[in-house]
């Protein structure tokens, strides 16, 4: 929520030029913004063969979520604009190191090449036919980005 206030002899007054944005804007963008500069270092990595790329849904019946770790550029992406995915780790590939797990917080150089993290397991859903597209990164629909 964006409020406008002036002050005018000691009082706050609606109509002024000044912007004050919730705290729970401001961590929403600097989210929104972080995940944006984490899709674009995106890579996969080119020393894996692709069999070695792997991608994994893992579950038992006492959890409510679903952990997934992938290691395949367009489901990396997806996964990481989908709005309920909550990243613990990142596969890191620099100049220095390769394929180091770094926490999303410390994550300051070098490509992505995996992704790890969970969903509710209110968003897994399989259907009673396949999808008309049988690529990986279809497994998170392009209409669930776009419902942010």
């Amino acid at each position: 929520m964006h409020q406008k206030t002036v002050d005018v002899d000691g009082s706050k007054s609606p109509m002024s030029t000044e912007t004050t944005v919730s705290p729970s804007e401001s961590t929403e963008q600097h989210s929104r913004d972080r995940r944006e500069r984490l899709v674009e270092v995106v890579a996969e990595d080119r020393r894996l063969e692709p069999v070695e790329k792997e991608t994994l849904f893992r579950f038992d019946k006492t959890e409510d979520r679903i952990s997934v770790y992938t290691e395949e550029g367009g489901l990396m992406r997806r996964l990481l604009q989908h709005p309920e995915f909550r990243l613990e780790s990142l596969r890191v590939v620099t100049e220095e190191s390769w394929g180091e797990h770094v926490d999303p917080d410390d994550f300051d150089e070098g490509s992505i090449t995996g992704v790890d993290g969970w969903v509710p397991i209110g968003v897994l859903s399989l259907k009673t036919s396949s999808r008309s597209i049988s690529q990986h990164a279809a497994i998170v629909p392009d209409r669930v980005l776009r419902e942010e």
